[in-house]
Parts: C-alpha cells; sequence; structure tokens
C-alpha cells in the first residue's frame, strides 16, 4: 500500500494556505501554550478507483475557538476493500499523526474517530470497540460522533 505519513504530505490549512513543518509546529507550541487541546481525526471518501484519506490535526479552546491543518492522500481502492478496512486506516492515519507530531504537540492528543454511536442507525458502529481499543493501546484517548469533530472537520476536505 502507498500510505504516507504524516510528515510525508503536504500540509494546509483551513484555507488551503501550505505550511512547512517547522511552520507548524511554532504555531502548534502557541496553541499548546495558550491551553488548547489537539485533536487529530481522519475521514475517507471513495472515488471510483481510489480514495481521498484526509487527516485534521485541530486545536481547540471551549469559547475561544480554534485552528484546523490537515494533509490529503490518495489511496487505490485495492488497499481498502471494505468498510472494516477503510475505518482501520483513518484510524491508522491519526494515529500515525498524532506519533509523528507529539514532540511538539504533547502527549495529551485525542483521537477523534469517525463512528457512529447509534448502533441501528451506524454502520460503522459495530467497530467501535476495537477502534476505541486500538486508539487506547497507543496511549491516546478515542472519541467518537457526536464528540469526534476533528474527523468531521477531516470529512471537509475529503471532497475536493
Amino acid at each position: 500500500m502507498h500510505f504516507k505519513g504524516f510528515l510525508d504530505l503536504k500540509i494546509k490549512d483551513i484555507n488551503n494556505k501550505s505550511f512547512e513543518l517547522e511552520e507548524l509546529k511554532k504555531i502548534a507550541e502557541e496553541y499548546v501554550e495558550r491551553g488548547f487541546s489537539v485533536c487529530v481525526g481522519s475521514d475517507s471518501q471513495k472515488f471510483h478507483d481510489k480514495t481521498s484519506l484526509v487527516t485534521c490535526v485541530a486545536f481547540h479552546k471551549p469559547s475561544v475557538g480554534g485552528d484546523a491543518y490537515y494533509i490529503k492522500q490518495k489511496i487505490d481502492n485495492k488497499f481498502i476493500p471494505t468498510l472494516r478496512s477503510r475505518m482501520l486506516i483513518e484510524v491508522f492515519a491519526s494515529i500515525n499523526a498524532a506519533f509523528e507530531l507529539k514532540d511538539f504537540l504533547g502527549p495529551n492528543i485525542e483521537i477523534h474517530i469517525d463512528i457512529g454511536n447509534d448502533p441501528k442507525r451506524c454502520k460503522t458502529y459495530k467497530f467501535k470497540s476495537e477502534l476505541t481499543s486500538i486508539v487506547i493501546a497507543q496511549g491516546y484517548v478515542p472519541k467518537i460522533k457526536p464528540k469526534s469533530w476533528a474527523s468531521h472537520v477531516a470529512d471537509w476536505f475529503t471532497k475536493t
């Protein structure tokens, strides 16, 4: 599979401006120093023979607001044949970004998983235990819908 990590791809902000890693480090350090939480989430969208995978790193502070940065990559659908494999690659991408960025983001990173919370209506709910366990095993705090808003931010960029 041709999966690339967060540091291997072009980092952009929500206005589509590109950033170098060193710029993002300075921005991130400022947000962390000011008490913003750090959340990482991924989302994917299938298109014909490729899947668009976006991973978002977001900073948020209640009643203040936030900011987000993302990477985007295209993966051949033959490597993502099922919904479960797609959910796993989203979680893997988020964990990978958290690992690559934790030196300057700190260890208190939430991983936002794009899993619905209604077992009757959400096809992804059946993966909740497996995916949250993977995130916890890697030392991060998992969040699912409706608290997984960083994966929703990533969703904005899967379609472009």
